[in-house]
């Protein structure tokens, strides 16, 4: 009796040391899970509340004012109500490829606009192909304007949506040894943003032409120092035997730098932000040519300044890397949007203001005012007080019509979604119906909608609060060019 109860004692410890070693297991798989994360997390959906709690997971549909969601670890499907939610997010749009570039920005009159190109357009209506393929119509009165894009522009990022491609690396301590708890915390993906929460670097090589436009908000505590690399021959590492750019922030000022071969760093410009010492938020953007050796740079959508570096010598990387140096709580990178283009044509940015006669803006600055006539994928045909023309697409940079229907005419909705779009663009409608692939809805700019849902990358759902939401932005930043109205 006494050897079967010291065999079951013996068997009691066994069991309870293999459940404890098991829920160890669990505890550091959940841990590192939670650090590093899987690609099925990453790729998730992303939900968040307005109270400011997200979920990742599956989202199934949109129905009669309801958002439903699967976990994987809830067994049914989860419910939400729609007017509860802030944003919903698609992880989808990591392995999103474009089915055509995008080559005309248009611009509607209660602000939605899309990339894609021209179809037709008529005295009623203009017809629209999305970078997905998705046919949109939408009636010719409520058209601001048009920007043709540049030759060869092709957007090459937006998220962050995961970690996807993106490697992370963090900064050993003064540890001998190399265990995870002995390295500084860096970088890394958690719930829809980039943190880092140390030193560390974020990298990622991209098919670069020789302009490039990059965009993105950063939120800190404290004080920050942050190295953005572009051009950058090295993605993991920050790379001071190549040539590159480099933006040098903080929340005083900003230098803008440029690595030597021989590995000296050479500034050709510096600018103080004296209102970011007050901040914890500021969207920046930088639009660099190679070739001309220019950086304009660009803060909370506004540009502030351009930079010439007046050395002939041209940087050949592809990597674009963010370099943490702080040892802080915490800084964020969200809304980043990245996009190149072959060539030197100028952006322009459109003005909101009332004209009084359809406007044509040229590559070579010329302005051409009149009435437009007819619209084609070849030419412009516009009749002006002195003549009438037409004139080729391919030197036109912009145009605009003055015969638009005011913005107040286009009835306002509480129920109204904003739909951010793969490649740049939002469109606001009211939602029918959202299930297997397929968005159906009504549009006061596009009437009745049907489109793929592969060309949503974002949904916002409350639109009469703008104070908190988090938005991805337009995709696309003009820069500002002549414009005769501001002289």
């Amino acid at each position: 009796m006494k050897d079967k109860l010291e065999h079951y004692d013996h068997l009691f410890r066994f069991l309870k040391c293999s459940i404890r070693c098991i829920l160890m297991q669990m505890w550091v798989t959940t841990f590192l899970l939670s650090m590093f994360g899987t690609g099925s997390v990453y790729a998730a959906d992303l939900l968040q509340l307005v109270d400011g709690s997200s979920l990742q997971g599956e989202f199934v549909q949109i129905n009669d004012g309801n958002i439903r969601m699967k976990h994987q670890f809830i067994q049914n499907d989860i419910n939400f109500k729609s007017d509860r939610v802030e944003w919903l997010r698609f992880g989808h749009m990591i392995d999103q490829e474009p089915q055509l570039e995008p080559s005309a920005y248009f611009r509607f009159a209660n602000d939605d606009h899309v990339y894609g190109q021209l179809v037709k357009m008529d005295e009623k209506n203009v017809v629209i192909r999305a970078v997905t393929g998705d046919i949109l119509t939408a009636e010719k009165k409520f058209l601001k304007s048009v920007t043709h894009l540049p030759d060869g522009y092709r957007l090459l990022y937006e998220g962050p949506m995961g970690n996807d491609s993106w490697r992370m690396t963090r900064r050993a301590s003064n540890f001998s040894s190399s265990t995870l708890s002995q390295k500084q915390p860096g970088w890394r993906f958690r719930n829809g943003i980039f943190v880092a929460e140390g030193p560390g670097l974020l990298g990622r090589s991209f098919p670069l032409k020789d302009t490039v436009y990059i965009e993105f908000d950063l939120n800190w505590i404290g004080f920050f120092s942050l190295y953005l690399g572009l051009f950058s021959g090295s993605a993991d590492t920050y790379d001071y035997r190549s040539q590159s750019y480099r933006l040098t922030l903080s929340p005083a000022s900003a230098a803008v730098q440029k690595i030597q071969p021989n590995m000296r760093l050479f500034e050709f410009g510096r600018i103080r932000f004296p209102d970011m010492q007050e901040s914890s938020m500021v969207s920046l953007g930088l639009l660099v040519n190679r070739v001309e050796n220019t950086i304009t740079l660009f803060k909370d959508g506004k540009v502030i300044k351009e930079f010439k570096e007046k050395q002939n010598s041209i940087p050949s990387g592809n990597g674009i890397v963010f370099s943490s140096n702080s040892t802080g709580p915490y800084l964020k990178l969200t809304r980043l949007h990245i996009s190149t283009w072959s060539g030197d044509q100028p952006f322009f940015s459109p003005t909101s203001k009332k004209i009084e006669s359809d406007i044509l803006f040229l590559k070579n600055s010329d302005l051409v005012q009149g009435k437009i006539d007819a619209v084609s994928n070849k030419s412009v045909s516009v009749t002006t007080p002195f003549f009438k023309a037409g004139i080729p697409s391919d030197r036109i940079i912009h145009y605009a019509f003055a015969d638009v229907a005011e913005e107040s005419d286009i009835l306002n909705s509480s129920s109204f979604i904003r739909a951010s779009l793969f490649g740049g663009g939002k469109i606001t409608f009211n939602l029918n119906s959202w299930d297997e692939g397929k968005v159906l809805g009504a549009s006061p700019v596009f009437g009745d909608l049907s489109f793929k849902s592969d060309l949503v990358r974002q949904v916002v759902f409350s639109l009469e609060d703008k104070s908190n939401q988090f938005d991805f932005g337009d995709g696309f930043q003009e820069v500002i060019w002549d414009d005769p109205e501001k002289n």
